[in-house]
């Protein structure tokens, strides 16, 4: 998801915190010759060397966001630094921040996406802060003081040696994505409830296999899995199903902690599955079967996660949500995968189950 100015205003309404995977910035930040709190100036050797530290250490975490135009206090999103937003004949332009990050990180990060949102909507000639989006790193990556940084909570810290060699080996494994297609949607004649399947497939998106990995599922209520079906659907020799050992399954996500449902899924090379690269296995076809409790509550988006195990690679968290279509002819749910910054004001904004 990319950022809209409305996004923005949002972060400073509701005062968003910062966190492993957010950072807030003045648009000073970037400029050169801005006087610092310790009344020092900020030269281009300054900027570069926190700009470099900044990104390798999301690169170095779980990937992340900064925003370049959002003034902070105490760790939360306060006001837009809509004044001294960036504005036309500046330096400060998507193509010079890409290029001050790939010149100023080793190895050289690719997938950084640097975009500008516009201060005045429709406006061409308008204001724009800066925005970077920032991936988790295939391996350790080195700031411009020659060290490795990581995200800890809001901050950053020197990596140990074992966190070095462990961001390391990510390129040693797969790198996992999942794709959600959900099935027909069938309401129950009092439409207290309905039913749906969702089919699932997974791939490497790197030249690595995966021969053996799993994905455990969270619903948020009232979303809920139906135990039965879900055990005859995934039948030993197409998939292993571990038994449901989640007495109490919670769902972290920011200030949000909250008991869902849960199941897990597994292949294994054993049974003859794989995931190769480039190459989506759907299981056979197999899907689970999803229950939507008190249907007829006007809810029109419902919630789900997903954590993807492989070995040799990092937990994967991807968050989904299922649309209810507003044509009440349509038969089925619209998936849309989301980050973990909408998926919390997802649950902010749900209503409060009864």
């Amino acid at each position: 998801m990319r950022y809209k100015l409305e996004d923005l205003e949002e972060l400073c309404r509701t005062h968003e915190s910062e966190s492993l995977i957010l950072e807030f910035k003045p648009c000073s930040e970037l400029r050169q010759g801005t006087q610092r709190k310790d009344g020092t100036l900020l030269t281009r050797e300054s900027l570069v060397a926190e700009l470099a530290k900044d990104v390798s250490s999301f690169l170095n975490a779980t990937g992340g966001t900064i925003i370049y135009g959002i003034m902070e206090k105490k760790s939360r999103a306060a006001n837009l630094d809509t004044e001294k937003a960036f504005r036309p004949g500046e330096v400060q332009t998507c193509e010079w921040l890409t290029q001050l990050i790939r010149h100023n990180i080793s190895p050289l990060p690719s997938d950084v996406d640097v975009y500008s949102v516009s201060v005045e909507a429709g406006s061409l000639a308008s204001p724009w802060f800066l925005v970077v989006e920032i991936p988790q790193g295939q391996q350790a990556h080195q700031a411009k003081d020659k060290r490795y940084h990581k995200r800890v909570g809001s901050t950053t810290a020197i990596m140990e040696h074992y966190e070095i060699a462990d961001a390391m080996r990510r390129e040693k494994g797969p790198d996992l994505e999942l794709k959600l297609t959900p099935g027909r949607l069938s309401a129950a004649p009092s439409r207290s409830h309905a039913t749906f399947n969702l089919r699932l497939a997974v791939t490497s998106e790197n030249y690595v296999s995966a021969e053996h990995g799993a994905i455990r599922f969270l619903f948020v209520p009232p979303l809920a899995l139906d135990h039965t079906l879900f055990r005859e659907e995934f039948t030993d020799g197409v998939v292993e199903v571990g038994p449901v050992r989640y007495v109490d399954p919670r769902l972290r996500v920011g200030e949000h902690n909250l008991k869902v449902g849960a199941c897990r899924v597994r292949w294994g090379a054993n049974h003859g599955n794989v995931v190769f690269p480039n190459d989506w296995y759907d299981f056979h076809g197999a899907s689970l079967p999803l229950i939507i409790k008190r249907f007829a509550d006007g809810r029109m988006e419902y919630g789900l996660a997903a954590e993807l195990y492989t070995v040799n690679a990092s937990l994967r968290r991807r968050f989904f949500l299922l649309h209810r279509p507003l044509d009440s002819a349509a038969d089925s749910l619209a998936p849309e995968g989301v980050d973990e910054k909408r998926f919390a004001r997802f649950l902010r904004e749900r209503p409060t189950e009864n």
